[in-house]
Parts: C-alpha cells; structure tokens; sequence
C-alpha cells in the first residue's frame, strides 16, 4: 500500500517530536530553544504580489503553532526520529514482510519503505494457506496502526495519493 503523509513536517506536535529527539539523546536545551523560537515566530503568507499585513503565531493566545517550519534544516531528521517509532510499533505488532535468506538463512522483518512523507507498507502471507481475505485484512489492520501513529504524532494520510495492490503467486508444479 503506497500512501503519502499530509504535510508531514507541518503538522508534527511539538511535545512529541521532544519526546522522540530526546529519546535518541539529544539535550533538552538545544531542543527547548528550537521549539521556543517556533512558538514565537509571526508567521505571514508571501506571493507574488506581496508578503501578508496579517499574521499568526507570536504572542498572541492560543497561537501555538505545530510543525518544524519550512526551511528548518533540522525538519528530516526530526521527521525521522518520529515516524521511526511508528514503523517499529508496526514491525512488533507483527505486520510487514518476513524473510529468510535460502542461502544463509537469515531472517530479515521489515514494516515498510519509507522516504521522507511517502511509504510502501507491505504484507506477506505467514505461510501458503493464508487466504487473499486473511492477507487483505492483515494489510487493512498495518493501515490503521500507521494512520493511528501519523495520528498521535500529528499527521494524517491523504487519502487521494493512497493506493495499494494484491500481488498472488500460485504454485505450478508442472
């Protein structure tokens, strides 16, 4: 199932992009100071025919904006460091594909391929007898955990750039 998150960078919640840069050892001040900067910024439209006399953000109440901001060099990594938990609640809770090399017999578990607001999820049937509704529920079930997780942290899936396709082997013994 290929689907794209909405605006990925624009709509991650501050507490738990701190959440998630903290976990992977980043101080609390540098983090704090970012988001502090973020919180105070006035933010305007500009087009060709001008920047905007309006503008939100700053000081005033109930203004505290969400995302990392256009530009912000820090905005992949962060976006990185939040989307990698949500793939590995998917991985743990058993969803992606499951490998085992013929060769060396090493066994490889994946949830899905990832870059930046675009990720391919992929299911595998656990053995031959899985029928196409089994696997097709499967597939149904890793979609909601990952718009659940995108969910929590802020996002959303738009649903427009989703699509998703049933590949089925069959065994020929002739």
């Amino acid at each position: 199932c290929a689907n794209d998150a909405k605006s990925c960078y624009d709509r991650i919640v501050h507490s738990v992009a701190s959440l998630c840069m903290r976990r992977c050892g980043l101080q609390a001040a540098p983090v704090y100071s970012m988001f502090n900067c973020i919180h105070h910024l006035k933010h305007h439209i500009r087009t060709v025919y001008g920047t905007s006399t309006r503008w939100f953000g700053g000081d005033a109440p109930l203004a505290l904006p969400h995302g990392v901001g256009q530009g912000n060099g820090a905005a992949p990594a962060i976006w990185a460091v939040v989307s990698t938990p949500i793939l590995n609640m998917l991985r743990d809770s058993g969803y992606g594909v499951k490998l085992t090399s013929s060769l060396t017999k090493a066994y490889t578990h994946f949830a899905a391929y990832v870059f930046v607001d675009n990720s391919d999820q992929c299911e595998t049937a656990a053995h031959c007898d899985v029928s196409t509704a089994e696997l097709m529920t499967q597939m149904q079930e890793s979609l909601n955990m990952w718009e659940g997780g995108l969910r929590a942290s802020g996002g959303a899936l738009v649903p427009e750039k989703s699509h998703w396709y049933l590949l089925q082997f069959r065994w020929d013994s002739e």
